[in-house]
């Protein structure tokens, strides 16, 4: 079962930002996201890295408002397709806990931290629907709730009916940056 304290060191590692790209990269990544941006994180320890929908007709809209007591129920179901490394999730989800009150921009859908090295891994959060405030923080609840009952398991997982600053979404944790549906 995955709590904070199980990453303590992992986030003493990464707990600052060492370089940030911001240009984005016209080439589109699986799905329908494409590169937004990326911090490079201190003492070699990973990148984090920021996916959205490319600008165009075809862009997701913003996700609709909830209709009361509609959502929050984060239904959990697991697969089996682009498990990621649980290690990596565990640290990415401290990343967006320490985060906190950092606003995700509008446009990205997705978020991965990849580890360096010759196995390098990736763990991804992303969500549904564009969803305006959101910070890092709220990605956080149905990200755990995947962790604790799809990683143990071997699976990658997504959580339905997510509540995400009033906004419904699905939310899911795989080791891609693939729209969640």
């Amino acid at each position: 079962m995955y709590t904070p304290s199980s990453t303590v060191l992992y986030l003493a590692a990464v707990a600052g930002v060492a370089h940030v790209s911001a240009t984005p990269v016209a080439s589109s990544q699986p799905g329908e996201l494409r590169f937004l941006s990326a911090e490079t994180l201190p003492n070699n320890k990973g990148t984090l890295t920021f996916y959205g929908a490319a600008p165009s007709a075809s862009s997701p809209a913003a996700g609709e408002p909830l209709a009361p007591r509609a959502c929050s129920t984060s239904d959990v179901t697991c697969d089996s397709d682009n498990v990621p490394d649980p290690a990596v999730c565990g640290g990415l989800i401290d990343i967006l806990r320490e985060g906190g009150s950092r606003a995700v921009p509008q446009s990205p859908l997705s978020i991965c931290l990849t580890l360096d090295g010759a196995n390098a891994s990736r763990c991804c959060v992303t969500w549904s629907a564009p969803v305006p405030n959101l910070d890092q923080k709220y990605l956080v609840p149905a990200a755990t709730k995947v962790f604790n009952e799809c990683l143990p398991l071997g699976l990658s997982g997504l959580a339905r009916n997510v509540d995400l600053v009033g906004v419904c979404a699905v939310q899911c944790l795989s080791n891609r940056p693939d729209p969640c549906r």
